[in-house]
């Protein structure tokens, strides 16, 4: 089952024996249970819609055999899936997790996070959908010190129309918002001339977002700190300008749609972020004029950068690691350290570290070919690849790992007799 405070990564979820859009039949989960006794306590599937990649609730409404329960159309599903909202011990197993008893005696029974009795206990829950949010006329405002949890909105921000200007958000904690659909925010702000977001620490915000900004200028994203975030970690969308995002730390960047760090708009500067353990740390798409500059990219197992199908004008990537790239060999994801969509120009590569291939084809726009658009790759580092291409545009090496002092303590800097060292070209021109 799922953890109960990140549901959002689905790697614990099962493999389904069989499935369709309204029905899961799972022996080794479904039968010790009964089916018939998750449909009277009013149990949950969660499964994961690939096509989306999205996760999905719909409720337990039958029980044709032991190994099968019927539920609510999902509309499509690919057998990865899981179960909630049971008083079943192979289902509320683990502190933190809880049953609602939706057809009985409506009470809620709750597995504490430590041995203290609930009853001796505070238990809190919130039935406000927005923790602080600032109105129509709120200019020059610092919001800072605070700590907002468990709402299902936002935890701060600002959905007005007007434009407002001199914000600040610094030195609070969001932490366990929740939502169901990806849609929403910890930190959400609209039409905003001047804002500085730094210093926050979001932790948990399942089937959320961490920070968003959009149709903006003069925006800084420094110095926050994300650790598992139900879907896209940073998001700066359409219309955003004159845009720094530096020196944050976001790790297990794991659930629902999610990527790392994604950016539209124009000049844009993305530079000594940590992306760790992520699923695509790094998007662009319908962007110009992008500087991603000095950058730890840890895929986790997927694209370390993807431009996708609206493609970028104007990307500069200079001295990034682009690591952890997918190792399945039934993804079409496997071993892409860059994926480019045949709509990007102007991309200029220096002083990169490749751990795996580098890749142009779009799967949607069509293929296209090392020289149908502008691209400039100089002195960068790849890992085993054969393909002519690499070996004139940058060093390729064996074993990757040796490059560093310690990849694994995440400690990136060059090992002795690395081959980065020295290896790179001046960017300053």
């Amino acid at each position: 089952m799922p953890d109960p405070f990140y549901v959002d990564d689905n790697a614990s979820y099962a493999n389904s024996d069989a499935h369709s859009s309204t029905s899961h039949t799972d022996s080794s989960i479904i039968g010790p249970i009964g089916s018939q006794r998750l449909v009277d306590e009013g149990a949950y599937v969660i499964a994961h819609i690939a096509d989306a990649n999205i996760n999905r609730w719909r409720r337990i409404t039958g029980a044709p055999d032991a190994n099968t329960v019927s539920h609510n159309d999902l509309g499509a599903a690919d057998g990865v899936w899981s179960l909630t909202n049971s008083l079943h011990g192979n289902v509320l197993d683990r502190s933190g997790e809880f049953y609602i008893d939706t057809f009985n005696s409506h009470r809620i029974y709750l597995w504490p996070v430590d041995a203290q009795q609930p009853s001796a206990g505070e238990v809190t829950m919130t039935v406000r959908a927005r923790g602080i949010e600032l109105q129509d006329t709120a200019s020059h405002v610092t919001v800072e010190g605070f700590r907002v949890e468990k709402f299902n909105d936002f935890g701060i921000g600002r959905d007005g129309t007007g434009t407002i200007s001199g914000i600040v958000i610094r030195n609070n904690e969001v932490n366990r918002m929740r939502e169901s659909g990806w849609s929403q925010n910890a930190i959400e702000f609209h039409h905003v001339n001047g804002i500085l977001i730094e210093n926050n620490g979001l932790f948990e915000n399942s089937e959320m977002r961490g920070i968003m900004v959009d149709d903006a200028d003069d925006v800084t994203v420094s110095n926050n700190t994300l650790n598992r975030i139900g879907a896209t970690g940073i998001n700066l969308n359409e219309g955003v300008h004159n845009a720094k995002i530096l020196r944050n730390e976001l790790r297990s960047i794991r659930g629902i749609h999610t990527n790392g760090i994604s950016v539209y708009g124009s000049a844009l500067l993305v530079a000594r972020n940590r992306v760790i353990d992520s699923f695509r740390p790094r998007t662009i798409d319908g962007a110009s004029d992008v500087y991603v500059v000095a950058n730890v990219f840890d895929a986790g197992g997927n694209i370390p950068i993807a431009i996708w199908s609206e493609g970028v004008d104007n990307l500069h990537l200079y001295n990034n690691l682009l690591l952890g790239a997918s190792d399945n060999a039934a993804s079409w994801t496997k071993d892409l350290s860059l994926f480019i969509s045949c709509s990007a120009n102007g991309i200029t590569a220096r002083n990169n570290v490749m751990e795996d291939l580098f890749f142009r084809p779009h799967a949607v726009a069509g293929s296209c070919g090392y020289g149908d658009f502008q691209a400039t790759f100089i002195n960068n580092v790849y890992f085993d690849v054969s393909d002519s291409f690499f070996s004139q545009t940058g060093a390729v090496v064996s074993d990757i790992d040796l490059a560093f002092v310690n990849r694994g303590g995440e400690d990136f800097r060059p090992s002795q007799n690395s081959v980065l060292i020295d290896g790179g070209v001046d960017i300053s021109a």
